[in-house]
C-alpha cells in the first residue's frame, strides 16, 4: 500500500515538471524575441501632400509598396530612395521627398511630398537641319541659314493622369508642323494607355546619297524638294512598373521633286518613284529598371521591336525589323559603368530604298568617333561602353541673384551633376549593295576617347567628347543625349 502511495506521488510529481518544462520550452521563445525588435513594419497608411494636379492613385501606381504590405527597416532608406527616384522618373515633378510620418514598434505611416512645376509651358526650341550638331559646326561652318526655329507648346498632366498635349511649329530652312496626345493610363488598374501623332515636314534640300561615308546634298529655292507626312496612332499596355508593350499602327507618305527621282538617285524610294506610301505594323516591349532615366548610374534597360513595313502588296515598301537593345549600369561608389549593345535586323532580305536605309550616324545611333561620316545600311550592331567617374553633384542656388525678394523662394534650386568619362565603341553595319566609296561598310568600326559629361536639372545631359577612330583621326564632339526608350 505504502509502495502504491510512493509511485503515485512520483508520478504526480513528474506530470508537473514536464508540465513546467513544456511550459518554459514554449514560453521562452517567445520572451526572447519580445526582446529584439521587430525586423519588418507594416504599412497602415500612404498621404500624398503637394499633389495639386496629379492623381493620388496615379502617384500610389509608381511604388513598390502598398498599404498593409511589410516594410523591412535595414531597407527603409534605400526602399524610399528607389521609389523617389520612381516617381521623379515619371516627369512630373520638380522634386520628391519620402519619410515615415509615424511608426511604432510595428506600424509605420508613409508621408510623400511632391513639388509639382508649371505643367504649361511654351517655348522657343532651335533645330539644326543637319544630322547633329558637329555636323552644323565643322562641315557646314556655322551656317545660320541651316538653323530651324520652332514654337514648341506643351502642356503637361492635363487630367492628373500623366497625359500631355504637344505641339511643334517649326520654320526656317526645313520647316514641319506636328501634334501629339497621350494618356498613359485611363484604366482603373492603370495599365492601359493611349497615343496619337501627326506630323508633316517639307524642306528645300534633301540628302539624295551618300559617297565617300558622307551626304550629298541637292538644294532649290524655288522648289520644296521633299514632303513628309505621317500619321500614327496606338496604345500601351504596362501590368507591372518595369514592363510595359506598346503597339501601334501608322501611316507614311513620302513624296520628293521629279528631278531627285528621275537624275540624282532613281533609287531614292525605289524604282524611279516620286512618291511612297505604305502602313505600318510596330510592337514594342520595354522593360526598365533604371535608377534615373535620362544618365542612370544603376540598373538594368531592355527592349524588343518588330516592326512591319508594308501591309499589303500595294505598298510601295516592304520591310521587316527586329531590333533589341540591351543596357547595363553598374554602380560603385563615385565610379559607374555603362554598356549599351543595340543590333537591328532585316528579316525578310528584299532591296531596301535609299531613304529607307538609315544605319549608324543618325540620331542617337552612331559611334563615338564617327560622328562626321554616315553608314547606311538596313542590318547593323554596336556596343557602347562608358566608364564614368562622378566629380561633384550639387544643387545651385540662384535665388540671391533675383533682385525681387518675393520671386527668390519661387525660384527652384538647380540640381547639377558632373563626370569624367572614358569610352570605347564598336559597331558594325551590313550593307551589299552600297558604292565602293562608302568604305566604312562591312567592316568593324572601333571609336574611343574621353570625355565630360554634365546632368542639369535631373534630365537635360550634355556631353564633350575628345574622341579618336581607326582612321587615324581626333575630333571633339557636343552631343545632347536623350534617355533609351
Amino acid at each position: 500500500m505504502l509502495k502504491a502511495l510512493l509511485l503515485n506521488s512520483r508520478s504526480l510529481h513528474m506530470k508537473h515538471f514536464l508540465k513546467r518544462l513544456l511550459f518554459i520550452m514554449l514560453g521562452f521563445p517567445a520572451l526572447l524575441f519580445a526582446q529584439i525588435p521587430a525586423s519588418k513594419l507594416q504599412i497602415t497608411s500612404i498621404e500624398v501632400e503637394g499633389n495639386k494636379k496629379t492623381k493620388t492613385q496615379v502617384i500610389l501606381r509608381e511604388l513598390n509598396f502598398a498599404v498593409g504590405d511589410s516594410l523591412a527597416i535595414d531597407e527603409k532608406t534605400s526602399n524610399f530612395e528607389l521609389n523617389r527616384l520612381n516617381l521623379m522618373n515619371t516627369n512630373l515633378f520638380r522634386s520628391v521627398t519620402i519619410s515615415m510620418s509615424d511608426s511604432s514598434t510595428q506600424q509605420a505611416k508613409i508621408l510623400i511630398k511632391v513639388v509639382e512645376p508649371l505643367y504649361i509651358w511654351t517655348g522657343w526650341f532651335v533645330e539644326l537641319a543637319d544630322r547633329n550638331f558637329n555636323v552644323w559646326w565643322k562641315e557646314e561652318n556655322f551656317n545660320l541659314r541651316r538653323i530651324n526655329v520652332a514654337l514648341t507648346p506643351l502642356w503637361r498632366n492635363i487630367t492628373g493622369r500623366r497625359d500631355y498635349l504637344k505641339g511643334i511649329v517649326q520654320l526656317g530652312y526645313t520647316q514641319k508642323g506636328e501634334l501629339e496626345y497621350a494618356l498613359p493610363e485611363f484604366d482603373k488598374k492603370h495599365q492601359f494607355g493611349l497615343q496619337a501623332n501627326i506630323y508633316f515636314t517639307r524642306a528645300r534640300e534633301v540628302a539624295y546619297a551618300t559617297e565617300k561615308n558622307k551626304l550629298k546634298f541637292h538644294f532649290d529655292e524655288d522648289r520644296f524638294q521633299l514632303r513628309k507626312l505621317r500619321l500614327f496612332g496606338g496604345f500601351s499596355y504596362r501590368p507591372r512598373l518595369q514592363s510595359t508593350h506598346r503597339f501601334r499602327v501608322q501611316y507614311d507618305r513620302t513624296n520628293i521633286d521629279g528631278f531627285v527621282s528621275d537624275s540624282l538617285n532613281p533609287n531614292f524610294l525605289g524604282n524611279g518613284i516620286a512618291k511612297q506610301t505604305f502602313v505600318t505594323l510596330e510592337y514594342h516591349y520595354v522593360f526598365d529598371r533604371r535608377d534615373i532615366r535620362p544618365y542612370p548610374e544603376k540598373g538594368t534597360f531592355a527592349s524588343l521591336t518588330l516592326k512591319k513595313e508594308g501591309l499589303s502588296s500595294q505598298s510601295d515598301l516592304n520591310t521587316l525589323y527586329a531590333t533589341a537593345t540591351y543596357a547595363k549600369y553598374i554602380r560603385y561608389k563615385k565610379w559607374s559603368l555603362e554598356n549599351i549593345l543595340k543590333v537591328r535586323k532585316e528579316l525578310l532580305g528584299q532591296s531596301v530604298p535609299y531613304y529607307n536605309t538609315r544605319g549608324l550616324g543618325y540620331q542617337e545611333d552612331y559611334i563615338r568617333g564617327y560622328e562626321y561620316y554616315v553608314i547606311d545600311g538596313v542590318d547593323f550592331g554596336y556596343l557602347k561602353t562608358t566608364l564614368r567617374y562622378k566629380l561633384f553633384e550639387r544643387k545651385l542656388n540662384f535665388r540671391k541673384y533675383v533682385p525681387i525678394e518675393r520671386f527668390k523662394n519661387r525660384l527652384p534650386l538647380l540640381p547639377m551633376r558632373s563626370y569624367f568619362t572614358i569610352h570605347s565603341d564598336l559597331g558594325y553595319v551590313r550593307n551589299l549593295n552600297a558604292a565602293p566609296t562608302n568604305n566604312l561598310l562591312n567592316k568593324t568600326l572601333w571609336g574611343n576617347g574621353v570625355g565630360f559629361v554634365t546632368v542639369f536639372n535631373y534630365d537635360d545631359v550634355i556631353e564633350i567628347d575628345l574622341s579618336h577612330n581607326q582612321l587615324g583621326q581626333w575630333a571633339t564632339f557636343l552631343h545632347f543625349k536623350t534617355p533609351l526608350r
